[in-house]
């Protein structure tokens, strides 16, 4: 079976935001481990920020693996149904955090005039990377949502034209 264009879009913007998320996960990574002496504050900050990425890492990955074994009819076991939705809890959790970060970044960048005239610019263009991700990541939230009914829903057609055979 051939598949639609939006599955493909759909493949695509979770391998693109799977290397976002690794990427960025890495640099904090790597940052977090280069600095000397980092207090409690620090700690508790590194530690949420590599559980987010870690999580959207997994959902990622979990969407791009969906659709290569599950995808168009095949059934979905309990236990991955669960850590679907475990992956899909955090990772909306994560995906509000950006999004209320995004929203304070965005006020302070671009609405208020603290910041100095030469950095506006090159903030401007973070913040429309930043926002350009988002509106990936609220695509995929809700494209995933529509693959597991697409497969559920493909899954009884299967049975149901099976039973009609017989």
């Amino acid at each position: 079976m051939v598949m639609p264009l939006k599955w493909k879009i759909f493949r695509v913007a979770n391998y693109l935001l799977l290397l976002v998320s690794l990427a960025i996960t890495a640099v904090g990574t790597y940052f977090f481990a280069g600095s000397r002496n980092p207090e409690t504050s620090d700690v508790l900050y590194f530690a949420m920020f590599a559980a987010g990425g870690l999580a959207l890492i997994a959902n990622y990955s979990i969407n791009i693996y969906l659709l290569e074994r599950y995808y168009p009819e095949a059934e979905l076991p309990r236990k991955m149904t669960m850590l679907i939705a475990v992956i899909l809890s955090v990772s909306s959790v994560t995906i509000g955090f950006l999004t209320l970060s995004y929203a304070v970044e965005f006020y302070d960048t671009v609405i208020s005039t603290r910041y100095n005239q030469r950095f506006f610019n090159r903030q401007r263009v973070v913040a429309l990377c930043f926002g350009m991700v988002l509106l990936i990541s609220y695509y995929i939230f809700w494209m995933q949502v529509a693959l597991r009914k697409t497969i559920q829903r493909n899954r009884q057609r299967l049975y149901s034209a099976f039973l009609e055979s017989n």
